[in-house]
């Protein structure tokens, strides 16, 4: 017989420990401890050596999605072996996602799902006319009956929170955490591609464990705006490609349709605009500002809150707009969002210009110093070419960035009052 080894496992936090004790020493939880034999063997095998000549032959076997977007997105296509966690709140599309990749996907697909049955997954995927002869599709609620099922080129699994283990009940960080080991083992052993859902906290982040995002080999959180317009993909983590890329979809009757020229799809009024920077992509914004009569509120809709609170004091120091007690809201129109500083500067114009009252429209892009100063940002010509597109023929920017044409260089925002004046 082989000799076995016992472990104890926390029911509350998944943490494995070699002696059981009433309390565990990571959460603290009481009585939470429970055993778990396994075998112990007497002579590990081999590591299977490999030359890096021919992994790097194997890295040209990628296998396309259909979608040039996600292609994008991946650095070229799916790795065969690979685990991928789309993250999103409930009615993003991350269902429908799944489906249009179906749609596309040359290749054996299997659709697991413990959220929605077969035929509410087959009344949608007739609703979005998707055809593909070699999806399948199964309802499961446990790690042991999705690895049951036949392999596949490409597995669905919808949503890891709705999956339980034999030691642990679905939605419980120990479950999450055995079943993406389990579907990483298969899909290393198998060559499949795993795509998992996972649901996301009021806070934006993944619900479960933040050892799940470091466990799989890509993290991509699909958003959608607020407006309806624009369904963004966006790549946080990403083993095999590039991270901080964003690919956009626009959301129709038919199902998803991808979107090569985002700002065409965007409308702006006479206001303030900027452009924030989406991994190889730059996309024009317009930031929206009111300031009026209250307490000294700070409210930011897609932007960041305690930035716009750090501009708020800088404002009140070199621009003497007596911000103090006065109630601030900006907001990123179209439901986006961002918190890279390169938005500073907008911030702060269309912030005086509301403070002002004054009607202006513009575009800048800076990042501000606390002491007033506009500093540099990365890709400035990227930013300057989606804003042209819009047609803006004057760009505000760094002055020590502004050598190219159509630029006109601000070197503190105590210089803002004189430029809005001639907008």
């Amino acid at each position: 017989m082989k000799a076995t080894i016992s472990n104890y496992i926390c029911g509350a936090c998944g943490a494995t420990f070699r002696r059981w004790s009433g309390r565990c020493p990571r959460c603290e939880e009481w009585n939470s401890l429970r055993e778990r034999e396994e075998g112990r063997l007497d002579k590990f095998p081999a590591t299977r050596l490999v030359l890096l000549s021919e992994l790097q032959t194997e890295i040209s076997g990628r296998r396309s999605s259909g979608l040039k977007e996600l292609d994008r997105l991946l650095g070229g296509g799916f790795v065969p072996g690979s685990v991928l966690l789309l993250a999103g709140e409930p009615g993003a599309g991350k269902s429908t996602l799944l489906l249009e990749i179906a749609r596309t996907f040359a290749g054996s697909c299997v659709y697991i799902s413990g959220e929605e049955s077969l035929q509410q997954i087959a009344e949608r995927a007739r609703r979005l006319a998707i055809v593909n002869p070699l999806l399948r599709l199964g309802v499961a609620c446990s790690i042991e009956e999705i690895l049951a099922t036949d392999v596949a080129d490409l597995v669905f699994v919808d949503s890891i929170q709705t999956v339980s283990s034999r030691e642990a009940p679905a939605g419980s960080q120990p479950a999450m955490r055995q079943s993406i080991e389990q579907l990483t083992r298969m899909a290393r052993q198998s060559g499949s591609v795993v795509i998992t859902t996972g649901h996301i906290t009021r806070e934006g982040s993944i619900a479960g464990p933040r050892l799940l995002e470091h466990m799989v080999d890509a993290v991509f959180f699909f958003e959608s705006d607020r407006s309806g317009q624009l369904r963004i993909l966006r790549s946080i983590k990403n083993r095999s490609g590039r991270s901080g890329e964003s690919a956009f979809f626009a959301h129709h009757p038919a199902g998803l349709r991808e979107v090569e020229r985002p700002d065409a799809a965007l409308s702006f009024q006479n206001s303030i605009l900027s452009a924030m920077v989406a991994g190889s992509r730059a996309l024009p914004v317009e930031i929206q500002a009111l300031v009026s009569e209250g307490c000294g509120r700070r409210t930011a809709e897609g932007l960041d809150q305690k930035r716009l609170m750090l501009l708020a004091a800088v404002m009140d120091r070199y621009l003497g707009t007596g911000l103090g007690n006065r109630d601030i809201f900006v907001n990123l129109a179209g439901g986006l969002s961002s918190d890279e500083p390169g938005l500073d500067l907008a911030l702060v114009a269309a912030t005086y210009a509301s403070a002002t009252h004054r009607n202006m429209h513009g575009a800048f892009v800076g990042e501000v110093g606390l002491g007033g100063e506009i500093r540099p940002v990365q890709q400035l010509d990227l930013r300057c070419e989606s804003l042209r597109a819009t047609g803006v023929e004057q760009i505000f920017c760094p002055r020590s960035q502004a050598d190219r044409a159509g630029l006109r260089g601000i070197l503190h925002v105590g210089e803002l009052p004189e430029i809005l004046t001639g907008l």
